[in-house]
């Protein structure tokens, strides 16, 4: 899920992961921290438009612990998909 947004100053992301699915809270932060890593390292995949930037919500569905090596290409499938903002009309 993303949303163009003209006044935030850089691309804010939000990473979720379920209580339901993933019971323990070290494993929901191990979690959270290899995808923020994966969209640190790939968000130059992002498009880039002139004055518009993007909030970014990430949400982690699967029952089991994945490593770095299975979230990147997952995390990189997305940030492709991402669509071109298009340019503030006035």
């Amino acid at each position: 899920m993303y949303l163009d947004e003209l006044g935030i100053s850089d691309n804010q992301l939000l990473v979720s992961v379920s209580k339901k699915k993933l019971k323990n809270a070290t494993d929901r932060n191990y979690i959270k921290r290899r995808v923020k890593e994966a969209y640190r390292l790939n968000k130059h995949l992002l498009p880039s438009t002139q004055g518009s930037k993007k909030l970014i919500a990430l949400i982690y569905v699967s029952n089991d612990l994945m490593g770095y090596h299975d979230i990147s290409p997952k995390v990189i499938k997305v940030l492709r998909k991402v669509p071109v903002a298009k340019p503030p009309q006035e």
